[in-house]
């Protein structure tokens, strides 16, 4: 699965969990915390992106990210073991 497709469905969830962030503002280098997001808001955005994917992973096996650039890195590891 590519990291743009990983990226998009970050990009819409983080927008959906965080009205006030738009599109723009979330870049691979972005930290969650600086957009605006806390822990609970983090869960939403991966529970939504690995949604959106169509990925069945448990959360803990994703560790804790705390950048969009280290949540497509999990989800990429995982990704590479699941048919999308």
């Amino acid at each position: 699965m590519g990291s743009e497709r990983i990226f998009s469905a970050i990009v819409s969830n983080v927008i959906k969990v965080l009205p006030e962030v738009t599109p723009a503002m979330v870049k691979e280098q972005a930290v969650f915390e600086e957009l605006g997001a806390n822990s609970l808001d983090r869960v939403d955005i991966m529970v939504g992106v690995l949604d959106d994917l169509g990925l069945k992973v448990a959360l803990p096996e994703l560790g804790s990210p705390k950048s969009v650039a280290s949540l497509i890195s999990a989800l990429q590891r995982h990704a590479r073991h699941v048919t999308v």
